[in-house]
Parts: C-alpha cells; sequence; structure tokens
C-alpha cells in the first residue's frame, strides 16, 4: 500500500480557445478568434511552465458545430500542430493532445504522434478518444458508429486505444547508421 507520502498529484492545463466555458468568448479582453490563435496557446502553455505545471492537455473535436455563430470551438488547430508550435517554445511541460480512433487509421496517428515526441524531445501523450458526435460522423462522410464498434476500432490501435507510439515502435532514423527508418 502507498502511503501519503509517497504520493505525488500532478497538474495540467486544459488548453481551450477563449475558455472553458461555451460563452467565454464574449468576456471583455477575450478574444472570439483565440480558438485559431498559435500564439494564444504559445502563451498559455509558458505561463503552465512557468508555474511548474506536469503537462498542457489539447482536446480535440475535428468537426465545426453548425452552431458556429452562437459559440465558437473550443479548439480549432489540429492538436499535433498545436503541440509542436508549443514544443518549439517550451522545454519541459508535457504535451498531451487527444486524437480520436474513430476518425484515424492507427498508423497515420502512429505517425504524427512519433514525430511529435520526437520534436519534443520525448514529452508527448496521447489522450485516445473514441469519438462519438454526429457533427464529426458528418464531417467525415457517414453515419455515427455504435458504441461497440467505435471500441472495437479503438482495438486496431494496439488494445483499445494503447499509444500509437507502441503500436509503431520507438524506432529512430540515423542516416548511414543500418538502423533503419522510422516508417
Amino acid at each position: 500500500m502507498t502511503s501519503v507520502l509517497e504520493r505525488e498529484l500532478h497538474l495540467g492545463l486544459n488548453l481551450h480557445g477563449a475558455g472553458g466555458h461555451t460563452a467565454a468568448w464574449r468576456w471583455p479582453g477575450n478574444s472570439p478568434g483565440a480558438f485559431y490563435d498559435i500564439e494564444h496557446y504559445v502563451r498559455a502553455a509558458k505561463h503552465a511552465e512557468r508555474g511548474k505545471l506536469d503537462a498542457v492537455f489539447l482536446a480535440d473535436t475535428p468537426a465545426l458545430d453548425p452552431a458556429i455563430d452562437k459559440h465558437p470551438p473550443l479548439n480549432g488547430i489540429e492538436p499535433t500542430i498545436t503541440l509542436a508550435s508549443i514544443a518549439r517554445e517550451t522545454k519541459f511541460v508535457g504535451l498531451i493532445g487527444s486524437a480520436s480512433t474513430t476518425y484515424n487509421e492507427p498508423y497515420n496517428l502512429a505517425r504524427r504522434f512519433q514525430s511529435l515526441d520526437v520534436v519534443s524531445g520525448g514529452r508527448a501523450a496521447w489522450n485516445a478518444v473514441t469519438t462519438s458526435n454526429v457533427y464529426t460522423a458528418r464531417s467525415f462522410g457517414g453515419d455515427e458508429l455504435s458504441r461497440d464498434d467505435r471500441y472495437r476500432r479503438a482495438e486496431e490501435f494496439g488494445g483499445g486505444g494503447a499509444n500509437p507510439l507502441a503500436w509503431l515502435g520507438r524506432r529512430r532514423y540515423y542516416p548511414g547508421s543500418g538502423r533503419g527508418a522510422v516508417w
């Protein structure tokens, strides 16, 4: 049994565009376009790093809600792109991004997160989600999958959503070393 003195608390920052509340974009001083402002995310991550937080987290909904005129999305830039930009401006903070097992292919997702892991010096992490959203299904030209179908698909990623970095492996490419290529 772990004693209270041996336990640790890890803190992270959930990055949102203008804020976590759907009406945060209306707050004085907040930018309604923050969800598409990469500097907004970089500034927030730098604050998290200065505050000694362990990680920043970026959720993703790979679709636009038709009611965008009433509330902008929480995040507008694809998570691994945003986190790669943050990686270049920070040194220690962990970089956690959501990505759907329903609307990605295992290899492509593994490649994106492995690339993020490389450019960040090993700070990447993946939050696996089995996306259930009618707007996302329509954005990808299909119908919403059942829960069983979404979780069956997640199994393709290595055990119900295991890290795609493990699925691909953490091989590195060393030109001329004879060890092989990453992809």
